[in-house]
């Protein structure tokens, strides 16, 4: 049992690290590989080019940024870098309701 626990341990230190959203699907399909016996280390890599939407928005690419339309004012484009740079939700939504004008 005490392996069991450092083994979820180290799983979940390697998912936080890769920046994952949800820890539980992380650590579901993170564990099936370590049991199928895998390396923890490039069953996250693995994870992380094949599912990344389980991981934090600094992997996903400046496609999907935010970016203010020419012409805006200088608050709407510090809105969009900020939004751009953090990945935040509330930043996000912020940037939005300038640019909508609300």
């Amino acid at each position: 049992m005490d392996e069991q626990k450092t083994t979820e341990r180290d799983i979940d230190a390697e998912l936080v690290r890769a920046g994952v959203v949800d820890l539980e699907v992380g650590r579901m399909l993170a564990k099936a590989g370590v049991d199928a016996g895998r390396e923890l280390k490039g069953v996250v890599t693995e994870l992380v080019k094949g599912k990344p939407y389980l991981f934090a928005r600094a992997h996903a690419g400046a496609a999907n940024a935010p970016r203010a339309k020419a012409g805006a004012s200088a608050e709407l484009e510090a809105a969009a870098v900020n939004a751009s740079r953090t990945g935040d939700r509330r930043s996000l939504l912020s940037y939005l309701r300038l640019r909508r004008g609300g």
